[in-house]
């Protein structure tokens, strides 16, 4: 059985029951995507991302996996120290966005999506999935702001 097929049990439609939904199109570990020039959005993402990777890494943390994706959402960045995993979806954003500092865009359609995903990530790396998992925000400020990246812990 197929890994996101397996996870659609535990899941169901909504992310919510056993034997609904169908979760075909998690993209398997090392799966290689067309290469497309990044966008002006997806560069100032990816420098969030590092920005957030290199403050974790200065914590101790070592990067499992990066922008993984599956057909229910993209996992920004997977993180482990020893026995522990850390879920971060980060945020970039300018001064003055509409949403503030980047908490409204982490409310329900999105915590949803980040969960199939999870779960759709789990599924493909079973020796972690009895490991306790902390999901965090980073929000990062883009240049030409300054100041700290504040982290927000959301509840799983």
């Amino acid at each position: 059985m197929k890994s996101c097929q397996l996870a659609s049990q535990v899941l169901g439609p909504n992310g919510g029951g056993p034997m609904a939904g169908n979760l075909k199109g998690c993209v398997p570990a090392g799966a290689v995507h067309p290469t497309v020039p990044p966008t002006p959005r997806q560069r100032q993402g990816r420098w969030a991302e590092q920005r957030a990777l290199r403050l974790l890494q200065g914590q101790g943390w070592q990067l499992v996996t990066r922008n993984w994706r599956c057909r229910w959402g993209e996992l920004d960045l997977v993180c482990e120290k020893p026995g522990r995993l850390l879920l971060v979806e980060v945020k970039g954003r300018r001064p003055g966005h509409r949403d503030g500092a980047g908490s409204v865009s982490l409310r329900g359609r999105q915590r949803r999506r980040l969960g199939r995903a999870w779960a759709c990530w789990l599924v493909d790396h079973p020796e972690r999935a009895t490991w306790p998992v902390e999901f965090v925000a980073a929000l990062v400020p883009l240049p030409p702001a300054v100041g700290g990246v504040r982290w927000l812990r959301m509840e799983g």
